[in-house]
């Protein structure tokens, strides 16, 4: 692949990463050729390793606990983590000290790299965001006290008979009612809403005014919010004043109410006019929505619409909420692109939370794609969070049904999926006799809708996209639209606007039945209606009636069933040993707040969605927090898992799918008296993390104390473990549990307990019998004790085997023996590798001074290379990293370990062969931090010891072990060795490391070898490293390296065992140029290589083939370039000196830059093509090759005739013959002077033929790569007047600056009619040969409404400078009916001057329009000269200053070509000129020379 583009100079906006995936239709080019002029790259050559992370917003994590789990260390730093039934007490003097501290360290990190500080947290994270470019992201990655930078996101709210009475909260006999009434439910408990703010008028949240006298009720403390809580902790809130909020908008209700945009960006936020507001405001109305779900005030009255809907209350009425406002919209409400939650903001909003000492967050946010770990950012913060004792509901998102999409899957978090509820019945009654029942408030109460059926796919579009309908087979009628494409009310709008009368809105897959206000009468109906509707809706004339309720006693769809949008596990990442979601809740039609304007009125509506569900899961431990105040978030997790009740599936019989559905459907009137619990807490959490990541002595994940279990990978039998505690007494009885093709065994049986608090343990045993290998079978554990029953979902997926990770062993000779369980009943093949020799380096450092490193190589064929770190001392704390470096020591990060123990180890499965960074910092110790690092590079072949396993083949039963010896022989004293067993198509492996005998003495000196020193790369800047690579040295002594006659030791260490040498050296910013020696000093002897110091050093250089218009190859070449000064490139073919060109290089304060050169057209030969650096004595320096021979492809067609069709239009044709997309210019010659110049897009193998106006116009050309391929010359004098009519719906209008001075600036006026279905554009110009080159001009965002047709025009002028080649280009995103995608338009411009503008007086001249490319071009180089406006087949002759260069004919379209050669010995400027047969015609351009 070619250097790394150049980084965008535009304005960069982070995209958020849950917009549904939709078709593309890119008309993208790429590439940036601009003439002696550099483009950052990131990396020098194609086969450099990765770039760097490009510039933008980070969060960088430190390594110090967040307050909310630290335990007190740090010296002078008392403990802040809260003891158990605590919370946080943020305002205590540790808590803040410990905050502030963590504050200073974490300026201390960026200012390190000269960055500043955006966001910072520390009560439930330790981290910061902070804007940083590219070596700022590598050098904090080497600070010892950071343990990640990740790039910063955006994440997204996930979309939305009563639910609290669904769930049985209301009532005389509800929960309510039996634990103190309504006013008591949740009292005492805050709930913090982490989403798009609040609208605080609504009923809702009413409260009474904030007062200043402490009480039961929150009280201000001068601007602080203080709440005695029901724990006996203290809640301090804020209401953070903004754009229509107040801090009178706080009350006793709402206590606080903060906004987060640092990191999204505050210019990246809409207006009021966009419905959006930079305050706590909410203007979108998920976060009221969740937040009244949860927490909201009994016995509303809501409407929609003025429709009533009933009354409505949150899941706690009596809770208090707090609103975290860390999602956004952006400036244009009519596309979702520019919404959504940045990771920083939402780290915020955490971290506050937990500082306000909230003990509930809901978080009904989340990605598109799945959980790719339980141990994320989030995670890790709502891991601190939970451990300070905040319960966490988190939606599982909204991409199901497929497997393995539920996000938030980290167990320290109760993850919800959305079930259904009773909806609002309608029917719709089909003129064939045919009901069905469906759901809709927009029927009339009673009423009936009745009408002639039209299918919206006969009329337009299937889902009734804004501007589809045919309104002539659409009025009058009833319409059956289709979900999806867009959204639901935008259907029914549509289908008003066409002048139907209702809707039929149907599903064709299984999904949510929605209640929408629609604008005209809708009933929604579910997927097992579609067939007969699609089938009816296509006969002769068909008739509908949509009535409300449900007349015909139809049976309702069963409830609760999952959504069809909730998304399903099982949890792919780390082990797949998690159920999730947990438990499932009402999601879907759910009626709760909207969001308002300040002063307007209140608003409600039904949403779907997990993000529906998640809320009522948060109000249910609000509810408990308000019975049990001190309950722990496992014990409210538990109590909500164990007391669920199953789904049900679309049959009505209960749902055995755990995926889907979790442990089941949360049920209120058991959870308050669970039975039993499972409880767990940080220290089980933390041990569940060390698992996932690889700790051999961490507990198996499957056995952390959740209420659910499974078992990612089950060898035929495991045992899990599982510890209840009593809720009261009881004895309990395990129903046989029964799971398709594995028998599984609780034991015991039994458990008594006779007082609340007892814990008691048990295990089951799952033995595999006839299940599927490597697919998860399911079932259920039910604990029963007569009156309550204790439910956990049972998930296992069996395997071929498992087999211990690793083994160890010793001795020059020995044996060792494995035992492999079996999962099957098979024979399976063994293969052993190995085992090698591991290179050990030793070296010491101090806690938080510099790293320390060294070189490691890979060789090819390698399987595995593993990096071992070893402290010398076990109160050390010390890290790895490892980096791939390619040829000119640039390195990228491969991996890195930076655990708290003083061990680390790195392991890579088939790692790329070359040369390795291997770097050792030092976090935390005392006194000198000795280490060794061991390093392997285990090969298929070559191995020592003769590593054998017996038997070569296991023969295994399911649950069964096999024992395997390995055994080896004759391994070389004082070393470490590393094997490999695998275990045939498994996937399963077994390493072996061996510990040969100790040995005595020094290690032994190769008497035959010599050192040797090697210097990579043979070229250098001052300033920059080298690696030094050394051999034959003598083993384990100190060494030094420094240039010669220098005494500056430029790096020191200890040579291997092996003695050898391998370091990064950096080298002086003060090093004379020219040929330097670098010398080893070692055990008194030197040893030395050389390198080349050099102002420019060369990287890789590249060629990108394209095509000529008559079908030669038109190469275009880029080198990676690193310093400052001159480079010489030439192209040479067997026949010709293409290129000759010397001029200057630059690569700034780039380490690499992309250094481009202009096209130039050859024959289709073998080409070299060399660059070459020029020293200043005019030398020729470092040089660089690359050889190929290009292919040809059959010349392009193009002409411009006269269109018989119409008056004063010509016929523009073209046929692209390359296999590429191309785009021709039209230039039009005005006689006013101007030119304007446009493009036509031309996609491989295709012909484009279009109609122009040359209304004033003298000359219209057609350009492709510089060159005129065709021409028109209007013979119509009497319309030289005037302008051209533009078909083009891009183009660019040049006119000279101040009266036609010469070398004043010329002015461009820039057109563009934005497409159909565009919210905008954006419009960039700059001066290059090809889009986004060189330097830009220009950059605007230009908004513009959507619209289903082409926007009116829209200009802006410039000035600009005259002689420069010129780009255009506007990208923009269409966002039509049935699908969205990005598209661009573009012009390149020629170089034009004052007098390319002048008018046109009489007939214009030359009669041929003449190029030569290059333009530059050296004397004896190769030159190609075009001409068009020739007549068909006529002879032409070439002269380049004065001597004839070539001949020939010119081709039936009238396009002449030949390559001539540049005579010597001419001055600057060099004629060329073509003639034809005929007198009096010809044309002519110039060259100039260098």
């Amino acid at each position: 692949m070619p250097p790394a583009h150049p980084p965008s100079p535009l304005p960069s906006r982070t995209r958020h990463i849950t917009v549904a995936v939709l078709a593309a239709a890119g008309l993208l080019t790429t590439g940036a050729v601009v003439p002696f002029t550099a483009a950052a790259a990131t990396s020098p050559p194609a086969s450099a390793a990765p770039a760097q992370g490009a510039a933008g917003r980070y969060i960088v994590t430190l390594r110090e606990p967040a307050a909310a789990t630290y335990a007190g260390d740090v010296a002078g730093k008392a403990r802040t983590a809260p003891r158990a039934g605590e919370g946080l007490k943020s305002d205590s003097a540790p808590v803040r000290a410990y905050r502030d501290y963590l504050h200073q360290r974490q300026k201390r990190a960026a200012a390190a790299v000269d960055a500043k500080v955006i966001s910072s947290y520390s009560a439930a994270y330790n981290g910061f965001t902070a804007e940083l470019g590219p070596e700022q992201v590598e050098r904090l990655r080497e600070d010892p006290s950071v343990v990640s930078v990740v790039k910063d996101d955006l994440r997204k709210p996930l979309a939305a008979v009563t639910s609290t009475d669904y769930l049985g909260l209301s009532g005389d006999t509800g929960v309510w009612a039996a634990n103190g009434g309504v006013d008591k439910a949740g009292e005492g408990i805050v709930v913090g809403v982490i989403d798009t703010g609040i609208a605080p008028e609504n009923p809702s949240f009413a409260g009474a005014p904030l007062g200043t006298e402490p009480g039961l009720e929150p009280y201000l403390d001068g601007s602080a919010i203080k709440y005695r809580k029901a724990d006996g902790g203290t809640f301090t809130g804020a209401c953070t004043t903004g754009v229509q909020f107040t801090a009178a908008d706080c009350t006793t209700k709402l206590v606080s109410a903060r906004y987060f945009a640092d990191n999204f960006g505050v210019g990246h936020i809409g207006g009021p006019e966009a419905g959006e507001y930079l305050s706590p405001r909410d203007g979108e109305a998920h976060g009221s929505h969740t937040a009244s779900t949860a927490a909201g005030a009994n016995g509303i009255d809501a409407d929609i619409r003025g429709v009533a809907m009933g009354k409505i209350s949150g899941v706690a009425p009596a809770a208090k909420v707090a609103a975290y406002k860390a999602c956004w919209s952006g400036p244009n409400a009519a596309v979702p692109d520019d919404d959504g939650c940045a990771t920083g903001d939402l780290l915020a909003a955490i971290d506050a939370a937990v500082a306000d000492n909230v003990d509930v967050i809901n978080y009904s946010i989340g990605t598109m794609g799945g959980a790719q770990s339980t141990d994320g950012i989030i995670d890790e913060a709502f891991r601190n969070a939970a451990a300070s004792g905040v319960f966490v509901a988190a939606a599982g998102g909204n991409a199901g049904p497929g497997a393995g999409t539920v996000d938030n899957a980290a167990p320290w978090i109760t993850t919800v999926a959305a079930s259904t509820i009773p909806a609002r019945e309608a029917t719709v009654e089909l003129g064939d006799g045919v009901n069905l029942l469906g759901a809709s408030i927009s029927v009339p109460a009673g009423g009936r809708v009745t009408g002639p059926l039209a299918a919206g796919s006969a009329a337009g579009s299937a889902t009734c996209g804004p501007d589809t309908l045919d309104a002539a087979k659409v009025t009058g009628k009833i319409v059956l639209c289709e979900r999806g494409d867009v959204d639901r009310r935008a259907k029914s709008t549509e289908v008003k606007r066409a002048g139907g009368i209702g809707v039929i809105l149907v599903n064709p897959e299984p999904d949510s039945v929605d209640l929408d206000a629609h604008d005209v009468p809708t009933v929604h109906i579910d997927a097992d209606g579609y067939e007969a509707l699609v089938a009816y809706a296509s006969t002769g004339a068909p008739t509908a009636t949509l009535v409300d309720g449900n007349p015909h006693g139809l049976p309702p769809a069963p409830a609760p069933q999952i959504a069809g949008f909730s998304s399903r596990g099982p949890v792919n990442a780390d082990g797949g040993d998690l159920i999730k979601p947990d438990v499932a809740a009402p999601g879907v039609a759910i009626l709760a707040d909207g969001a308002n304007a300040a002063g307007a009125r209140p608003s409600f509506t039904f949403m779907s969605g997990t993000s529906m569900a998640s809320p009522h899961v948060a109000g249910l431990a609000a509810l408990y927090l308000g019975v049990h105040p001190q309950a722990s978030p496992a014990e409210i997790k538990s109590a909500l898992m164990t007391t669920t009740s199953p789904a049900v599936a679309a049959d009505g019989r209960p749902s055995g799918d755990v995926f889907a559905r979790g442990n089941g459907q949360v049920t209120p009137a058991r959870y308050l008296d669970p039975g039993l619990l499972y409880l767990n807490g940080p220290d089980d959490w933390a041990g569940y993390v060390a698992a996932v990541h690889g700790d051999p002595a961490a507990p198996d994940p499957s056995d952390l104390n959740l209420a659910s279990i499974a078992v990612g990978a089950l060898a035929g039998r495991q045992t899990v473990k599982r510890t209840v505690t009593s809720a009261g007494a009881g004895t309990f009885t395990a129903d046989p549990v029964q799971i398709p093709g594995v028998r599984a065994t609780v034991e015991p049986a039994t458990l008594t307990f006779t007082e609340p608090g007892q814990a008691k343990s048990f295990q089951v045993t799952f033995t595999r019998t006839t299940a599927p290998l490597g697919e998860y079978t399911t079932g259920e554990l039910i604990w029963r004790d007569g009156e309550r029953s204790v439910r956990s979902a049972l998930a296992v997926r069996p395997v071929a085997l498992e087999a211990p990770a690793g083994v160890t062993a010793t001795g020059g000779s020995g044996r060792t023996t494995l035992n492999v369980l079996g999962g099957d009943v098979q024979d399976v093949p063994l293969k052993v590798t190995g085992l090698s020799r591991g290179l050990r380096v030793a070296g010491s450092g101090a806690a938080g001074g510099p790293a320390r490193s060294h070189i490691v190589q890979v060789p090819a064929g390698t399987a595995h290379a593993r990096f071992v770190l070893d402290a010398a001392g076990a109160d050390s704390d010390l890290d790895l990293a490892v980096y791939r470096l390619n040829e000119y020591g640039d390195r990228s990060l491969v991996a890195e370990a930076a655990t708290p123990s003083a061990g680390e180890q790195i392991d890579l499965d088939d790692p790329q062969d070359g040369l390795y960074l291997v770097e050792v910092s030092f976090f935390a110790g005392t006194g000198p931090l000795g280490f060794t690092v061991t390093s392997f590079a285990l090969q298929d072949t070559g191995g020592e010891g003769g590593l054998t396993a017996r038997p070569s083949t296991v023969s295994l039963g399911i649950g069964s072990a096999t024992p395997v010896t390995l055994a080896w022989t004759g391994l070389r004293d004082g070393g470490v060795y590393l094997g490999r067993v695998t275990y045939g198509d498994t996937g399963r492996a077994t390493y072996v490391t061996v510990t040969s005998d100790p040995r005595t003495g020094p290690p032994p000196t190769d008497p035959g070898a010599r050192p040797v020193v090697t210097v990579t790369p043979e070229y250098a800047v001052p300033g920059r490293s080298v690696i030094v690579l050394a051999t034959g040295l003598t083993p384990a002594v100190d060494f030094g390296i420094r240039l010669k006659g220098a005494k500056e030791i430029l790096a020191s260490g200890r040579t291997s065992d092996e003695g050898g040498v391998a370091l990064l050296v950096p080298l002086p910013a003060t090093v004379p140029i020219g040929r330097q020696t670098i010398e080893v000093l070692y055990a008194g002897r030197t040893a030395a290589g050389t390198v080349t110091v050099s102002p420019l050093v060369l990287g890789d250089i590249d060629h990108d083939d394209r095509y000529a218009f008559d079908g030669n190859p038109l190469v275009r070449l880029t080198a990676a370039i690193s310093g400052k000064g001159r480079v010489n490139l030439t192209v040479k073919g067997a026949s010709d000196v293409y290129l000759n060109r010397t001029g200057p290089a630059d690569s700034g304060t780039w380490k690499w830059f992309a250094r481009s050169f202009d096209p130039v057209e050859t024959m289709p030969e073998r080409l070299t093509a060399t660059v070459s650096v020029v020293l200043d004595n005019g030398r020729t320096g470092q040089s660089k090759s690359v050889s190929w021979t290009p292919a040809a492809v059959g010349p392009g067609t193009a002409s411009i005739t006269k269109d018989g069709r119409a008056a004063h239009t010509v016929r523009v044709s073209f046929t692209n013959s390359s296999d590429y997309a191309v785009f021709p210019a039209l230039r039009y010659k005005l006689t006013s002077g101007e030119l304007i110049f446009a493009n036509l897009h031309a996609e491989p193998g295709a012909t484009v033929t279009r109609s122009s106006d040359v209304t004033g116009v003298d000359r219209l050309d057609l350009l492709l790569d510089g060159a005129t391929i065709a021409t028109y010359r209007n013979p119509e004098q009497s319309r030289l007047a005037g302008r051209p009519a533009m078909g083009e719906p891009f183009y660019a209008t040049f006119t000279r600056g101040r009266a036609g001075h010469h070398g004043a600036p010329l002015t461009m006026t820039v057109t563009n009619r934005p497409a159909a279905y565009t919210a905008g554009f954006s419009l960039s110009a700059g001066v290059g040969v090809e889009i986004d080159s060189g330097d830009f001009l220009h950059y605007e965002d230009i908004p513009n409404p959507i619209i289903p047709q082409a926007g009116a025009p829209i200009s802006r002028t410039f000035s600009l400078p005259a002689g420069r080649p010129l780009w255009l280009k506007v990208y923009y995103d269409v966002h039509a009916p049935d699908i969205r995608y990005e598209a661009l338009r573009r012009i390149l411009v020629t170089p034009l001057t004052d007098d390319d503008l002048a008018p046109v007086r009489g007939r214009s001249a030359p009669e041929f329009v003449v190029d030569a490319l290059p333009r530059e071009a050296t004397g004896g180089t190769t030159v190609s000269v075009t001409a068009a406006g020739l007549s068909a087949g006529e002879r032409f002759t070439v002269r380049i200053g004065g001597r004839t260069a070539g001949s020939g004919r010119a081709t039936e379209a009238g396009f002449a070509h030949v390559f001539a050669r540049v005579p010597d010995g001419h001055g600057r400027v060099i004629p060329v000129k073509v003639t034809g047969d005929h007198p009096n015609r010809s044309g002519e351009t110039v060259l100039t020379t260098p």
